[in-house]
């Protein structure tokens, strides 16, 4: 797997879990602190979360961080 795909499959399960949980993106770039658009990017795959990043994600959305990759 190229790292392109690998991140556009982490955003893409980053946007299920988030749609799950009902937050819009909007919602959810406000609650990480980040911009919306800059939130959007990482749901296309378009950048690279760092650690602390994912493990916000997974704290608001209520699951480990393992469960960001399970894809």
């Amino acid at each position: 797997m190229q790292q392109n795909e690998f991140q556009i499959k982490l955003g893409q399960q980053i946007a299920k879990l988030r749609k799950q949980k009902k937050f819009s993106q909007v919602e959810f770039a406000y609650m990480l602190d980040k911009e919306k658009q800059n939130y959007n990017k990482l749901e296309k795959g378009k950048t690279n979360p760092t650690s602390w990043t994912l493990y916000k994600i997974a704290a608001l959305l209520n699951v480990t961080v393992g469960e960001l990759f399970e894809f």
